[in-house]
Order: structure tokens, then C-alpha cells, then sequence
């Protein structure tokens, strides 16, 4: 009997590209529509010549950006390395979808360091 592939494995790659796609699809949308200066609009005030109605309402939609933009794919990548973790440690199934599922989920970890240590110096 032919060894399958890891379902772990499996799982780990299609969450890493689906939050790279929803990633993709989210800046696209929030920044290449209106949709960007709507929100924002609904959190200033336009009567008052864009003074902040409260920093209540900012606050809110910083937190609101901040895990659309940060905390969704965060979380869904640090789960995406625990099943490629899994997958890639199977010793009875087939690994390569659990080594290329922790590769992606790896990789935006990766690039945010690399990013870090240029702006840095």
C-alpha cells in the first residue's frame, strides 16, 4: 500500500495560500477602491474640517485595521506552522506538502526580519 500525503501537510499549505490570497484581495480592495476613505470618512468627522469626532472612534478604527490587516494573517500563519510542523514530522506519510506549508507560513515571518534589519541601519 502507496503512502499518502500528509493531511496536516495538506491543510498547512492551503491555509498559508489562502491568507496570502485574502491578504492580496483585502489591500486590493481597501486601497485600489473607495473603500479606504469611507471607512476612514466614517470615523472623522467632515463637519468639523476632519478633526477627530473622538479618539474613541479612531481608536476603534485602528483596532479594526489592526487585526484586518495584522492579527487575521498572523494567527492564521502561526496555525499554518503547526500544521506543517505536524505534517512534516508524519513518519508514515508522504511530507512535502507539510515542508512547502511550513515554507509559506514561515516566509512573511521571514520577510518582515529581513525588512526590520534593512530599515533598522
Amino acid at each position: 500500500m502507496a503512502n499518502k500525503h500528509s493531511r496536516f501537510g495538506i491543510a498547512s499549505t492551503i491555509l498559508a495560500l489562502c491568507i496570502w490570497l485574502y491578504l492580496a484581495i483585502s489591500l486590493l480592495l481597501f486601497f485600489e477602491t473607495n473603500l479606504f476613505t469611507s471607512f476612514y470618512d466614517k470615523f472623522l468627522s467632515s463637519n468639523q474640517g476632519g478633526m477627530i469626532k473622538g479618539m474613541g472612534d479612531f481608536g476603534l478604527f485602528i483596532l479594526l485595521m489592526l487585526f484586518l490587516f495584522l492579527v487575521v494573517p498572523i494567527l492564521g500563519h502561526l496555525c499554518g506552522i503547526v500544521l506543517g510542523l505536524i505534517g512534516s514530522f508524519s513518519k508514515t506519510k508522504i511530507r512535502v506538502f507539510g515542508v512547502i506549508g511550513l515554507f509559506l507560513n514561515i516566509l512573511p515571518f521571514v520577510l518582515l526580519g529581513i525588512l526590520y534589519l534593512v530599515g533598522s541601519s
